[in-house]
């Protein structure tokens, strides 16, 4: 393949494709959720992918469905056949074109043009296969969350973990709401160079674009959707004067599991949390801050007199509390936590990471909550080393 992906823009700024994801096949993913802009109800739709397998695996590429079913899917099956589901009907298999090479990076584009109710696949820019009698989905505007490699099994929940995910590296995840024509895929194929979507022929149709750690703000975990980069306002002061910050004493807005201790420090203007021992939980939490399937960045100041393990947060991902992504830990300084996440609970619980035992505390200040404006996704099981310089 190509040592280097890169191109002059018209600007003459270089445009680089240098970086893919690559997924182990067990239950890593990306969690897009269910943002407003990829509610496509009936509208025409266009996939494209560049991806590399080493050997047959199969799964899905994209998908916005669960195992009861809804919404798109994008899959591969185990002998390297491509198959297309519009929420209603699939067609896959030998019935559909051929299969792509493993060992090689590959460019998949799935059209589907709901109208006429037929689904086109191209294969490294040519035309490989075409089904028109697939038929039309009534809407497509569940409640089922997006991601790319597998799906989840229970919808709108996004618990469940993974399902039907595989082993592959892919990079360069777009869909449009238009039904590209063969000419249009040929354009972005682009002689397998970089191509940029957003200054491209049909950018006035570009939905979504993540670029697997090429894109301006990818950060890990965060693979950013290259249509919107930014970020909301803070929905944590928003929701109410002072929560976050402790300017002043806010610390009745927030709950607290128990009967623990949790006060306000006028002094220092932070608050301090200490378990009392009983059991039951050892967080503080704000109901009704969270939109369920929006993607968030979370800021946070903590510290501790007795812990020094990483602080744990729960917004509702397979029922459990996680570590921040940036993988801190506590001491008795201050410390700034950064975690990206798609919620799938209403509520934010914060706490210190080791349990209820009596006397365990934190100290916690600076409490930032902002929406991801476009449809950010989030890489989940994954690990920083999982963006890599394998490229078409």
């Amino acid at each position: 393949m190509f040592s280097t992906r890169r191109i002059t823009t018209m600007g003459g700024d270089v445009f680089r494709d240098e970086y893919s994801l690559a997924f182990d096949g067990s239950d890593t993913y990306i969690n897009i959720g269910n943002p407003a802009a990829l509610q496509l109800g009936v509208a025409d739709i266009t996939f494209s992918f560049w991806a590399k397998q080493s050997s047959g695996d199969a799964g899905y590429l994209i998908s916005k469905r669960d195992t009861g079913g809804g919404g798109f899917s994008v899959y591969v099956e185990s002998d390297g056949q491509h198959g297309f589901y519009n929420g209603t009907s699939s067609i896959a298999g030998a019935n559909f074109g051929n299969p792509w090479s493993y060992g090689v990076w590959n460019h998949l584009v799935m059209v589907y043009d709901h109208s006429g109710g037929s689904v086109t696949k191209y294969l490294n820019g040519k035309l490989d296969a075409q089904n028109t009698s697939l038929g039309t989905a009534s809407n497509t505007d569940d409640d089922q969350a997006w991601r790319i490699n597998g799906r989840f099994t229970a919808g709108d929940a996004m618990s469940g973990n993974s399902d039907i995910t595989q082993n592959l590296n892919i990079s360069e995840v777009v869909i449009y709401n238009k039904s590209l024509s063969s000419s249009e895929v040929a354009t972005i194929y682009n002689g397998r160079e970089p191509y940029n979507h957003k200054e491209g022929i049909c950018s006035s149709n570009l939905k979504a674009w993540w670029r697997m750690g090429d894109g301006d703000s990818d950060t890990y975990p965060l693979i950013n959707d290259q249509t919107n980069q930014t970020f909301g306002a803070d929905i944590v002061e928003a929701h109410t004067t002072d929560l976050g910050s402790f300017d002043t004493d806010t610390t009745a807005s927030w709950s607290v599991q128990n009967e623990d201790s949790w006060s306000y420090n006028a002094g220092t203007g932070d608050a301090t949390y200490v378990a009392d021992g009983t059991g039951g939980g050892n967080a503080i939490y704000k109901g009704g801050l969270l939109t369920i399937a929006q993607a968030y960045k979370l800021t946070f100041k903590m510290k501790s007199s007795n812990v020094t393990t990483a602080p744990k947060i729960y917004y509702g991902i397979v029922d459990s509390y996680i570590s921040p992504s940036d993988g801190k830990t506590l001491s008795t300084s201050y410390q700034t936590f950064t975690h990206y996440f798609v919620a799938a609970h209403v509520s934010l619980y914060i706490a210190n990471g080791v349990g209820m035992d009596s006397g365990k505390d934190f100290t916690v200040d600076d409490i930032v909550v902002v929406p991801a404006n476009g449809n950010a996704g989030i890489m989940t099981n994954m690990a920083v080393a999982d963006i890599v310089g394998d490229t078409p």
